[in-house]
């Protein structure tokens, strides 16, 4: 009875905290508020500088309230703390009887130039219709100041706002925007926050009561749930380059499986109305544009435009064959939302099974890869239409399928086992060309597996040598689109490595070190989203690190399995993978001028994490006197619980 008293406090505590947190993040990012007008609205072209302030510069703001319960009000002022003394600006808001509502100080130390200043204050409740007034002033300032100024815009945004400098009427109005209390936004917020609570709750629970819990009913447990809340949680092209994704997919679905030439680049033709559905505020998506998806009629007749593809014209059509397939299934409806969810859905299955079928097989680790599948950046792939997903779940296939052949000693490699290998090898080489060292894994197995020497050596050059020579002519296809896409530089890096091979591995290293630390809290999910968007903060990371490490460590079945010529191979495969993948972003990506190889990112490394946390939880001597279930029990309830933080995360950012 203790014991269940404790266990309560303890998932109370966690409950309580994760609310907190999500309380705080939906309070910082005013999703309390709702805005007539964002900051984005005024024109550049139309931003001027209200200069030579001194102490008696007084500017007043008039506004009308567009709502009722004004709460809060951003000013941006353009300020430099470069004077020798420590000037303030004071800001004041009036209400409609003259009287001040709320002061606010703002010292020159804490300025930057474009600062946005937030004044906050109790709410206005028959605010909507009344004039309110901004008014700054400026103290401590020697003589007229041109260090600093304040931006203003010579065009309202909306009617009836006047500027007045020195009581003197002017043209135009200070940058800023009125807040309002969206109570709407906080009655959904509380609403969705106990869904997602008593769902995973109620998850936990399941899953801790559970009898005989292995790897893989705890992955059916888990995953499907998690896969789907994510694909709600994150609208669409809201995922890393997911609007370029799309337009590939709906070019293959056109027929067209490689990228046509278009004027000399690499394009495709999609229909007008769809690509401004589609390319508006990609980042910005919400849910009312996942409204206007699924208004949209494909069918309607209009006007093609043509969309530059230099970005995934590269990428062969095998990484899209999932997508692809629900999208072109989805096509007799003619409706854009459907098929865009489609093309998720599907992905989405391949990984399901793909994976599930990958920890079946695994003889050992199956815990690393479940949470290695389970990280947030995996879900994102495999839930969105990203061809990660059918590069991370074929190569962790392809590593369980050589395990499983190592480790069952008496079994020889059938024909059905060459096909499957040769199959997974080829999508491998034509996903990305970075990973097809994995593929030689396959020298790791006995001899005592084949017939013979002669079957041996045949099947290796077969399964290794084809998929070498496929990615290689891809290569050579794709090779235009690079030329295009890099304007010559692709040439020019590729001839700096060979001139100077040493000077790349400095760099390579150099890369490595400035910014290791940001590849691995990116790979753990610190966060998600097109720009990295969704802040997850140092708590998913610092917790999948540590359950990677846990598992790596209790996993007494992964201690020794390997000899050493094996380890040597799998290390060799590890270190190849990671130059290839420095090397692929040098040559394409990285400017001729930068000391640092750019576009790495953690990501890029998930297909290899089974094969190195294999060698170092293998290498660990810690004994410990965990049995499975209880582990498997530990990993499902805290990985539960991570979620229900990271979807409350998901919500606030798209709400």
């Amino acid at each position: 009875m203790k014991g269940n008293i404790k266990k309560i406090i303890i998932l109370g505590f966690i409950v309580l905290l994760i609310i907190g947190i999500a309380w705080h993040e939906f309070e910082i990012k005013d999703r309390k508020y709702k805005a007539v007008y964002s900051m984005n609205d005024y024109k550049s072209e139309n931003i001027e500088q209200i200069k030579d302030l001194d102490n008696n510069t007084q500017i007043e703001q008039n506004f009308i309230c567009e709502y009722d319960d004004l709460g809060k009000i951003y000013i941006l002022l353009n300020l430099n703390n470069t004077t020798d003394n420590e000037y303030y600006t004071l800001i004041k808001i009036k209400n409609e009887n003259g009287d001040i509502i709320t002061e606010k100080k703002v010292y020159s130390e804490t300025l930057e130039k474009n600062s946005l200043v937030n004044v906050e204050f109790p709410k206005q409740k028959n605010s909507k219709g009344k004039e309110y007034k901004i008014c700054i002033s400026f103290n401590n300032v020697q003589g007229k100041s041109e260090n600093f100024s304040i931006n203003y815009s010579n065009k309202s945004i909306l009617e009836n706002r006047q500027l007045y400098i020195n009581n003197e009427k002017q043209n135009g109005c200070i940058v800023f925007q009125d807040l309002y209390i969206n109570y709407n936004n906080i009655i959904v917020f509380i609403i969705v926050i106990f869904v997602i609570l008593v769902i995973m709750i109620l998850l936990a629970y399941y899953i801790y009561k559970q009898t005989d819990l292995t790897t893989e009913k705890l992955y059916l447990y888990i995953m499907p749930i998690i896969l789907i809340m994510f694909l709600i949680f994150m609208p669409t092209f809201k995922n890393h380059d997911e609007v370029f994704h799309y337009t590939r997919i709906y070019d293959i679905t056109q027929g067209n499986l490689v990228t046509n030439m278009v004027h000399d680049k690499p394009g495709a033709y999609i229909p007008k109305n769809m690509f401004e559905l589609i390319k508006d505020n990609s980042i910005e998506v919400g849910y009312e544009d996942i409204k206007k998806q699924f208004a949209y009629n494909c069918k309607e007749e209009q006007e093609n435009v043509l969309v530059d593809m230099a970005t995934t014209a590269v990428y062969s059509p095998v990484q899209y064959i999932p997508q692809a397939l629900g999208a072109i299934i989805s096509k007799i409806t003619n409706n854009l939302g459907i098929m865009l969810y489609m093309a998720r859905l599907f992905n989405l299955l391949f990984a399901l099974v793909i994976i599930y079928f990958a920890i079946k097989i695994m003889p050992y680790g199956k815990n690393i890869l479940l949470i290695l599948s389970l990280l947030p950046i995996s879900i994102e792939g495999f839930s969105s239409m990203s061809p990660d997903c059918i590069t991370i779940s074929v190569c962790f296939l392809f590593i369980a399928y050589i395990l499983n052949l190592l480790e069952n000693k008496n079994k020889k490699i059938c024909i059905k086992d060459k096909i499957l290998l040769f199959i997974m090898g080829i999508v491998i080489a034509l996903c990305k060309i970075v990973y097809l060292p994995i593929v030689g894994l396959l020298l790791i197995l006995q001899k005592d597996k084949y017939k013979n020497k002669k079957d041996q050596i045949l099947t290796n050059i077969i399964i290794i040598g084809i998929p070498i020579i496929l990615s290689l002519m891809w290569i050579y296809m794709a090779s235009n689109y690079l030329a295009v896409y890099k304007n010559g530089e692709t040439s020019l890096q590729l001839f700096s490595i060979l001139q100077n091979p040493i000077e790349y591995i400095e760099t390579l290293f150099y890369t490595i070190n400035f910014k290791g630390i940001e590849y691995i809290n990116s790979m753990l999910g610190i966060e998600i989203g097109w720009d990295e968007m969704i802040k997850l903060y140092s708590i998913v990371p610092i917790t999948f690190l540590i359950l990677l490490a846990f598992v790596s460590i209790t996993d007494k079945d992964i201690k020794n399995v390997f000899n050493k010529y094996q380890k040597v191979i799998i290390i060799l495969v590890i270190l190849a993978v990671i130059c290839l993948i420095f090397t692929s972003l040098y040559i394409q990506w990285t400017s001729v001028d930068s000391n640092i190889i750019e576009g790495i990112q953690g990501r890029y490394f998930i297909p290899i994490m089974p094969l190195v946390l294999l060698i170092l939880g293998g290498s660990l001597k810690i004994y410990n006197n965990y049995n499975n279930e209880t582990i498997n029990k530990i990993l499902g309830v805290s990985i539960v619980l991570l979620y229900s933080y990271i979807f409350i995360m998901m919500f606030i950012n798209n709400i």
